[in-house]
């Protein structure tokens, strides 16, 4: 929270619900329904607020989309979760070396902890 004299702006996360849905990234019926805001405040007095935005958030493993307030209304109210509300998350494939076992960077030929060459992609 940002205060200065009599009045202040502060950020605020609330969690609205746990819509009936599955994850787009691990499959698991996870999901809640987070509205985040920002207040202007006078005297800790909410006056107005601004910037709210609705998002679905897997408390499994961390994957989140951002929803519309309509949509948001829709699933607080029975709606289910579809694929198009909670996309697939793009799959990052990890290479690591066959000698030491130390995680390889996108485009590295070799390991920078032994030297070996990578096995290609």
């Amino acid at each position: 929270m940002f205060f200065i004299g009599i009045f202040g702006v502060q950020d605020r996360k609330k969690k609205l619900g746990q819509p009936q849905g599955t994850c787009g990234s691990c499959g698991t019926e996870s999901l809640d329904l987070v509205k985040t805001e920002r207040i202007f405040h006078v005297f800790f007095l909410p006056v107005f607020h601004w910037n709210r935005r609705y998002y679905l958030v897997c408390s499994r493993c961390g994957h989140w989309a951002e929803i519309s307030q309509e949509r948001a209304e829709r699933l607080l109210n029975g709606d289910h979760v579809g694929p198009w509300d909670m996309p697939q998350a793009p799959v990052k494939r990890e290479r690591f070396c066959p000698a030491c076992g130390h995680m390889a960077q996108e485009g590295d030929r070799f390991c920078a902890k032994c030297g070996r060459e990578l096995e290609e992609e």
